[in-house]
């Protein structure tokens, strides 16, 4: 496991039926997760597993060099991000923001630019596999963007194999067993 990314306070931005089960199984291989959600009363959930519930979006800024986005809709990206208080607003330079929401694809495309500027690593990882896949572990991740920052991430995805095959802005990862095509950002 990377030593590095293993010690790194990653937040986690939306503690709902995935977030929840998401976050807490990174914490059970023990990850320093801490957790946000525009719903306080979720806190309860956060500390049954070990992880730190923060209370706003600031703080998950100012404590983490790793952030999970998983909400319902780009449009809840953009605001996390861009919005008044957004993540843009607060993160540092370095910050690693990996977007876990399935939402269009110009969520992405029109956040990239605006974190390169900005110094922060976006990464495009859509899940699928829905609730039951997020509680049993078995979630799918296509994944797309900076090919060595993704493959610093490679413990939080899991993945035993990373290849990149394709140059042509598509990357094609190996998933225990499984081939994920994602367009590239």
């Amino acid at each position: 496991m990377n030593d590095r990314v293993k010690e790194e306070k990653i937040g986690f931005i939306g503690f709902g039926n995935m977030g929840c089960p998401m976050a807490r199984r990174l914490a059970e291989r023990g990850f320093h997760i801490h957790a946000y959600d525009i719903r306080p009363e979720r806190a309860g959930d956060a500390a049954q597993h070990g992880i730190v519930w923060m209370d706003s979006l600031e703080q998950i800024a100012e404590t983490c060099g790793i952030i999970i986005i998983l909400v319902y809709s780009g449009e809840q990206v953009r605001t996390i991000m861009c919005g008044a208080g957004g993540l843009l607003e607060k993160v540092p330079p370095g910050t690693i923001v990996i977007d876990m929401t399935s939402s269009d694809p110009m969520t992405v495309k029109d956040l990239t630019p605006l974190c390169t500027e900005r110094g922060v690593q976006l990464i495009d990882a859509p899940v699928s596999g829905g609730v039951d896949g997020a509680e049993g572990g078995t979630l799918t991740f296509m994944i797309g963007g900076d090919e060595k920052v993704i493959e610093k991430m490679r413990d939080i995805f899991q993945i035993k194999n990373l290849r990149r095959l394709l140059i042509t802005g598509y990357i094609v990862l190996q998933l225990e067993g499984a081939q994920i095509l994602s367009q590239g950002t």
